[in-house]
């Protein structure tokens, strides 16, 4: 009995094996990954680094967070690293023609934007982020996180406008709905103010990287209700 049990999840191993296999891609090191695992559909899926520290990166056609990104990131840090006066305009040219010839599945706009990313995490170069971001946006709309980081870059109405354009793009997207009621309250439009952050309780209520930003958002809602100037809000706001 104990045998025929034993085969019977033997074979049932073995046929899930078989589906998986025929669903995904797996291939080892492989594009920066000890092992990457993509649905051969969608071109989407995973990628695991465990050499050093275990990294699982979410892979996608969207470069932001996926397959591009992490190389290009260690690409960008090793040469701030290596080179205190790196030639930028050089690397920006080499980064976007290795990732050009890299993936299929990756777009110029795509491309654009984690050289974008890029530049902030390795040098603080967010002037020449923005330009990437830029192009990114210009070529493909969707690309949610360059309106955001361009919120993050430009303030005033410029940046609000890339919050919205976020928001627009993709509206699960917590962080957007936060910065852009923040910065509404920092210029006390708070009637502007409250609608925003109301949905970024909504939207944010089930995301724990969001706990910090929900517990503080939560306050500020309540001050802007009660249409009193508390702590939280005097923290936002512009000091003359």
């Amino acid at each position: 009995m104990l045998k025929k049990v034993s085969i019977a999840v033997g074979v049932t191993l073995i046929v899930v094996i078989v589906l998986l296999l025929s669903i995904y891609r797996i291939t080892f090191n492989d594009d920066g990954y000890n092992m990457l695992v993509i649905n051969r559909s969608k071109g989407e899926g995973f990628g695991i680094t465990f050499i050093g520290n275990l990294e699982i990166w979410k892979v996608g056609t969207t470069v932001h967070g996926g397959r591009a990104e992490r190389p290009l990131y260690y690409q960008g840090k090793w040469w701030a690293e290596e080179e205190p006066a790196a030639d930028w305009d050089k690397m920006e040219t080499m980064l976007f023609a290795q990732l050009k010839a890299d993936d299929r599945f990756k777009t110029d706009a795509e491309i654009h934007q984690a050289i974008g990313y890029s530049l902030i995490k390795t040098d603080n170069q967010w002037e020449r982020a923005a330009v990437h971001f830029n192009k990114a946006v210009s070529m493909d709309p969707n690309l949610y996180l360059s309106w955001y980081n361009l919120g993050l870059i430009y303030d005033g109405e410029t940046g609000r406008e890339c919050f919205r354009n976020c928001i627009k793009a993709n509206p699960d997207f917590a962080p957007a709905y936060y910065w852009l009621g923040y910065s509404l309250c920092r210029y006390s439009r708070d009637k502007e103010a409250l609608p925003i952050f109301k949905e970024y309780l909504e939207v944010a209520k089930d995301i724990l990287y969001e706990e910090n930003r929900f517990a503080f958002a939560s306050k500020v809602v309540e001050e802007l209700k009660a249409g009193k100037e508390g702590e939280n809000l005097k923290t936002i706001r512009i000091q003359e």
